[in-house]
C-alpha cells in the first residue's frame, strides 16, 4: 500500500507520483539535498522512506534468491570480486584455497597488488612469478600470514575457518584485534559457546573476535548443536568454503565502511562511485565542446510542475550570506560545511537545478520526472550524485559514452542518467533522457511566459491541468460536498507562479495564479478590493490581519461538530439562529472587511481586538449580534463555578457601560482566590495592565470585539498606518494592501515572548531554559518585521510577502 494512503490520504494522482518517486529515489535525495539549502521548510530526506532496490537474479548458474547468502555473493559478482567456473557456477560449497583467499581479500579492500619486488621466493612453495605472488608478499609484509614452520605457504591447500577469520581480522583492523567487542548479538556469539574452539588454542582469541562482531555467517554460528555430544561446535578446522567466504569478506567490509565495530543486519558496503558510473563504460573517443545553456530547455514543454533553485546568481548569493550571517551571528555554514562535504560543495560552488514532473490523468500510474542540473565542479557533484545512488542501485548497470556524453542506466530501467559537458541529467525514462539532450541542443525546451528563473533564488510553476486534476480528485472524494467552494475556486485557477528572491536586508516571496473564471464566487469576492479597517485599526501592533472579504462564506462549511448528525449544520445556520436572525441577514453583515490585531502590553495576556465594518443597513443585525454576545457572556460568568477559597467568577468580575456605548467588563485581580498567591509576580502584571474585555458598535459602522485595557483612550490613538515600521513595510511591496494584507513586527513578538517567560519561568518547569530562550532569540530576533498582500484582477491573483532582517 503506498504510504501516503497509510495516512488516510485519498488523492491517485499525487500516489501514483510517489510511487514513482519512490522509485527513482536519487533523484529525489538530490533534489531534496540542493533544495534544503534555501527552503528551510524541506527536510532532510528521510532513509525509511526510500525504497529498496530491486534484487536481480544471478548470472551464476547455481545461485538464486533461496541460496545462502544469497546477498553476498551477489555483492561479490556485482563487484567482480569473482567470476565462478567455466561451467557458469560459482561453486558456493567448494572450499577456497588459502592463494585465493587472500587475491579475494585484496579485491574486497580494493588494495593496489602491484608485482612483487623481490625475486627471492616468498616460501619455498610460492615463487615470485607465481599469480598469487603479489598477494602473498603483501599478506607477509602486513604480518597477516607467517607461514608453516617448514618455511612452506601452501597456497594450493583448502583454508581453514579459523585460519580465515586470523587473516581477516587482522588485515580489516590494522592488524590489531579490538578488544572492546563485549556485547554480542546472538546467544553464541562468543568463542566460549563452542566447544571445539580451546581457549588455549591459537586461534581462541580470532575467533572470539569475529563472533563477538557478528562477522561470521549464520550456518556455523547458530543451529550447530551437536546432539551426540550435548555441545555446540563450530568446526573451526574445517575448510571454509566460498559462499562462507564471500558472507564474511561481505560483513567485515559493511562493517569498517559503516565504521562500526559490530556487523548488523542490512548493513551493506559502500559501492565505489567511479565504479557505478564509469564501470566498464564504452567509450568511442569522440569528443564534443561543453555546453553552457538555459537548462529549463531540457525540460518537458508539457511539464504539470517545475521546481527550479539558482546557486549561480552572485548578487542573490552574496545577500543570502550576508543575511545569514546576520541571523547567526557566527560562521554556522562554515561550521555545518566542515561537517558535511556535501554542505561544503553546495555552498561553495555555482550550480543551478531544476525539478519537473509531468502526468496527463489523476490515475497516471507513470509521471515522467525529470531532474538537470548545471555545475560549476561537475566532477564533485557527480561523485556526491553517484555517492547517493549508490546506496539504492548496485553494479548491474550499462555505461557508455558517445559523442561527448555519458549514458548510465539501471538495469530496473527506472533511472536514466545522462552527462553533457558541466550538465548533469537524470530521468525515470528513456525517450525522456533522449529528449532533454535533443531539448538542451536546440534550446527548445520548456520555458517561463514570465521569467520566473531570471535572478531568483527558487522557482516553482504548477500548470493549470494539475490543479484540474486535484480538482477532479476532489470532486470524486465521498466528502466532496463539503468542499464544494474550493472545488469550483480549483477549477477557476490556471497556471500558478512564484519565487524567492533576496535582497540586502531580507527575502522576497512573490506568487502569481492565473485566473480562468472571474465570476467564481470567491475569487469575485477579492476582486479590486481593499481591507478598509486597515487606516483605522489604532496603537503600536505586534500583529495586523485584514482583508474585504465575506465571512458568511468561510461560516456556510458544515460544524465539525455536526459532522456525526445525519444532516450536518453548518457554523452560519447555527450562530444565525442563535442571534435570531436569518442566514441571509448574516451573511450581509459578515460581507464586511474585518480585521484583527495583536499588540503587547506588557502583560502575560497580550491585548487582542476585532473589528468589522459594516453598511448601515445591517445595523439592526448587528445590534441583535452585540445582544447575543452579552447573553452569552453573562450566561458564562454567571454559571461558572468555584474558582477556589468560595469565590466565583461573577465575585471578581463588574459590567459597566461606557460613554461611547460599549460593555465593559473588567477582572479585579485583587479579589482572585489567595491559592494563587504563588504566582504573584503573574498576578503583578494583570494588574499593572489591566483586564478588560470591550464589545459594541463603534462610530455607528464598526463591530468591536477587544479585550485590551483602556480600549477607547487605545481607539483614539494614532492608526497603525501611521507607524513607522509599518510604513517601511508597507512600501516594500507593490500594489500593498489589495484584498488581503498581514502585518506582523516579530521585534514586538520576540519583546512579548520574552517578557512572558520572564513572568512565568520561576513557577513553570515546563517552560524552556533561559539558554533555550537565548538560543530563540538570537536567530528570530535578528528578524524585523513581515508583511505579506494580495491583490485580486479578473485576470490574476497576486500574492507579494517580504521578511525582513535586522540591520
Amino acid at each position: 500500500m503506498p504510504r501516503l494512503q497509510k495516512h488516510g490520504l485519498k488523492f491517485p494522482f499525487l500516489l501514483d507520483l510517489e510511487k514513482v518517486i519512490f522509485n527513482f529515489n536519487t533523484m529525489k535525495k538530490l533534489a531534496i539535498l540542493l533544495a534544503s539549502v534555501f527552503v528551510t521548510s524541506i527536510c532532510v530526506a528521510n532513509a525509511s522512506l526510500l525504497a529498496p532496490a530491486a534484487m536481480n537474479d544471478s548470472s551464476f548458474t547455481d545461485v538464486n534468491d533461496y541460496t545462502s547468502y544469497y546477498n553476498s555473493i551477489k555483492w561479490m559478482e556485482n563487484n567482480k570480486i569473482v567470476s565462478g567456473y567455466e561451467d557458469g557456477s560459482f561453486g558456493g560449497d567448494k572450499c577456497v584455497t588459502r592463494a585465493e583467499f587472500l587475491k579475494i581479500m585484496y579485491k574486497v579492500q580494493d588494495i593496489d597488488t602491484s608485482p612483487v619486488t623481490t625475486t627471492e621466493p616468498l616460501f619455498k612453495d610460492v615463487q615470485s612469478d607465481s599469480w598469487y605472488a603479489p598477494y602473498v608478499q603483501i599478506a607477509k609484509n602486513k604480518g597477516s600470514i607467517n607461514g608453516y614452520e617448514d618455511g612452506t605457504f601452501h597456497p594450493d591447500q583448502c583454508i581453514s575457518r579459523a585460519e580465515a577469520v586470523k587473516i581477516a581480522s587482522l588485515e580489516f583492523n590494522n592488524n590489531t584485534i579490538p578488544q572492546d567487542s563485549d556485547e554480542t548479538l546472538f546467544y553464541y556469539n562468543s568463542a566460549s559457546s563452542y566447544s571445539d574452539i580451546p581457549s588455549n588454542d591459537w586461534y581462541y582469541m580470532y575467533m572470539d573476535y569475529a563472533l563477538k562482531a557478528n562477522t561470521l555467517g549464520t550456518d556455523h554460528t547458530l543451529s550447530t548443536y551437536d546432539f551426540d555430544s550435548g555441545t555446540n561446535k563450530f568446526a573451526p578446522n574445517e575448510p571454509m568454503t566460498r559462499k562462507e567466504a564471500a558472507e564474511m569478506f561481505f560483513r567485515f567490509k559493511a562493517m569498517k565502511d559503516n565504521e562500526k565495530s559490530q556487523y548488523d543486519y542490512f548493513d551493506e558496503p559502500k559501492i565505489k562511485t567511479e565504479d557505478l558510473f564509469y564501470n566498464n563504460c564504452t567509450d568511442d573517443s569522440s569528443a564534443t565542446s561543453k555546453i553552457d545553456t538555459n537548462i529549463l530547455n531540457a525540460i518537458p514543454k508539457d511539464a504539470s510542475l517545475v521546481m527550479g533553485l539558482d546557486h549561480s546568481n552572485d548578487t542573490q548569493l552574496k545577500n543570502v550570506e550576508k543575511i545569514l550571517g546576520t541571523i547567526t551571528k557566527q560562521d554556522f555554514w562554515k561550521e555545518l560545511s566542515e561537517e558535511s562535504k556535501e554542505l561544503s560543495l553546495v555552498m561553495d560552488t555555482d550550480w543551478s537545478a531544476v525539478m519537473s514532473v509531468t502526468t496527463t490523468s489523476p490515475t497516471d500510474e507513470n509521471p515522467k520526472v525529470v531532474l538537470v542540473g548545471k555545475f560549476d565542479n561537475t566532477d564533485k557533484f557527480e561523485n556526491l550524485f553517484a555517492e547517493m545512488v549508490a546506496e539504492e542501485m548496485n553494479y548491474s548497470t550499462t555505461c557508455k559514452k558517445l559523442k561527448g556524453i555519458t549514458y548510465w542506466t539501471s538495469v530496473d530501467e527506472q533511472f536514466y542518467y545522462a552527462r553533457y559537458g558541466n550538465i548533469l541529467i537524470a530521468t525515470n525514462e528513456d525517450v525522456l533522457r533522449s529528449d532533454a539532450i535533443k531539448n538542451l541542443k536546440n534550446e527548445s525546451g520548456f520555458s517561463f511566459s514570465n521569467n520566473l528563473d531570471k535572478d531568483k533564488l527558487a522557482y516553482i510553476y504548477v500548470n493549470e491541468n494539475l490543479l484540474e486534476m486535484a480538482k477532479t480528485e476532489l470532486e470524486s472524494d465521498a466528502d466532496s460536498i463539503y468542499l464544494n467552494e474550493l472545488i469550483e475556486t480549483l477549477g477557476s485557477i490556471g497556471n500558478v507562479y512564484g519565487y524567492i528572491s533576496s535582497d540586502s536586508d531580507g527575502f522576497f516571496l512573490s506568487t502569481e495564479a492565473e485566473i480562468k473564471n472571474p465570476n467564481n464566487k470567491l475569487i469575485k469576492k477579492y476582486i479590486n478590493t481593499n481591507p478598509v479597517l486597515v487606516d483605522q485599526v489604532p496603537g503600536k501592533n505586534t500583529l495586523l490581519y485584514a482583508e474585504d472579504i465575506d465571512l458568511g462564506m468561510v461560516l456556510e462549511m458544515p460544524n465539525p461538530m455536526s459532522y456525526s448528525s445525519e444532516e450536518p449544520t453548518d457554523v452560519l445556520t447555527e450562530i444565525s439562529s442563535e442571534i435570531g436572525v436569518s442566514n441571509t441577514e448574516m451573511k450581509s453583515l459578515l460581507s464586511s472587511s474585518y480585521a484583527i490585531s495583536m499588540s503587547d502590553n506588557g502583560s502575560v495576556l497580550p491585548s487582542v481586538s476585532f473589528y468589522l465594518k459594516f453598511n448601515p443597513e445591517d445595523r439592526a443585525t448587528a445590534d441583535k449580534t452585540v445582544q447575543a454576545i452579552d447573553k452569552w457572556i453573562e450566561e458564562g460568568i454567571q454559571n461558572a463555578g468555584s474558582i477556589g477559597d468560595d469565590i466565583y467568577l461573577k465575585d471578581v468580575i463588574s459590567k459597566t457601560t461606557t460613554s461611547r456605548g460599549l460593555t465593559k467588563i473588567t477582572l479585579d485581580v485583587n479579589k482572585l482566590p489567595a491559592d494563587l498567591d504563588n504566582d504573584m509576580e503573574v498576578k503583578t502584571s494583570l494588574q499593572e495592565a489591566g483586564v478588560e474585555l470591550y464589545y459594541g458598535i463603534l462610530n455607528n459602522n464598526t463591530l468591536v470585539v477587544a479585550l485590551y485595557p483602556n480600549f477607547e483612550s487605545y481607539y483614539e490613538s494614532s492608526p497603525i498606518s501611521k507607524d513607522y515600521t509599518f510604513i517601511e513595510a508597507k512600501n516594500r511591496l507593490e500594489g500593498v494592501y489589495g484584498s488581503k494584507l498581514t502585518f506582523i513586527d516579530i521585534s514586538n513578538i520576540v519583546s512579548y515572548v520574552t517578557n512572558v517567560m520572564d513572568i512565568t519561568n520561576n513557577y513553570s518547569s515546563s517552560m524552556p531554559s533561559e539558554k533555550e530562550l537565548d538560543a530563540v532569540k538570537e536567530i528570530i530576533g535578528t528578524f524585523k518585521y513581515f508583511i505579506s498582500s494580495t491583490k485580486a484582477s479578473e485576470t490574476s491573483v497576486k500574492a507579494n510577502a517580504f521578511l525582513k532582517v535586522e540591520n
